[in-house]
């Protein structure tokens, strides 16, 4: 829990977070190892179809926006059949802005720019 709030408060400071995902529910869109690249954004910054990073009572969850009714978000994992319970804008922690690149890949762009 320690963790889990030094990485919050990171991403409020900052707002920037970098994150290993764990878990397949992001498949095919984000695969677990990935290192997700987070930006703080508020809830007014949201649409449906973005991935957003959101505090829940188990943690923190990384899914697809599917409907926003007002100032409930309705997200849902790529890889579920079924909506996670709402959140509000407020536990709305960041938007996923891709997989950060490995060192292999900076390697790779650092190699061509030479």
């Amino acid at each position: 829990q320690v963790v889990l709030d030094l990485a919050i408060e990171s991403l409020r400071q900052s707002g920037h977070l970098h994150l290993r995902v764990q878990g397949t529910s992001m498949l095919p869109a984000v695969r677990p190892g990935t290192y997700a690249s987070i930006e703080r954004a508020g809830s007014d910054q949201i649409v449906c179809g973005d991935i957003v990073l959101t505090k829940t009572p188990a943690g923190v969850r990384l899914h697809r926006v599917v409907e926003i009714c007002g100032t409930q978000f309705i997200t849902r994992g790529d890889n579920h059949r079924h909506a996670d319970p709402p959140v509000c804008g407020e536990d709305i922690l960041g938007k996923f802005v891709g997989p950060r690149p490995g060192v292999l890949a900076r390697l790779r762009r650092w190699v061509k720019a030479a």
